[in-house]
């Protein structure tokens, strides 16, 4: 299973640490990407545009930023 803090292109971009999973009342916001979800791996995608290091395949608007990732809602 790949969490968004697994792709080298967001390493050290993401402090998951400070962040909250809502939907289920808990301190790890990782969705769970099961095929129940409509948009599994969204916030993935969308972190991946702003924040993705020099060192990935790809450049982020802001690569030298932090993100604290936030669980709300199953879909999007």
């Amino acid at each position: 299973r790949i969490r968004t803090a697994d792709h080298a292109e967001l390493e050290g971009g993401i402090d998951k640490a400070l962040g909250h999973n809502y939907v289920e009342n808990t301190s790890d916001p990782t969705d769970p990407l099961t095929s129940d979800m409509r948009s599994p791996g969204h916030g993935t995608g969308t972190s991946s545009v702003v924040a993705s290091r020099l060192a990935g395949k790809i450049v982020g608007s802001a690569p030298g930023v932090t993100l604290v990732p936030f669980r709300a809602v199953n879909s999007v």
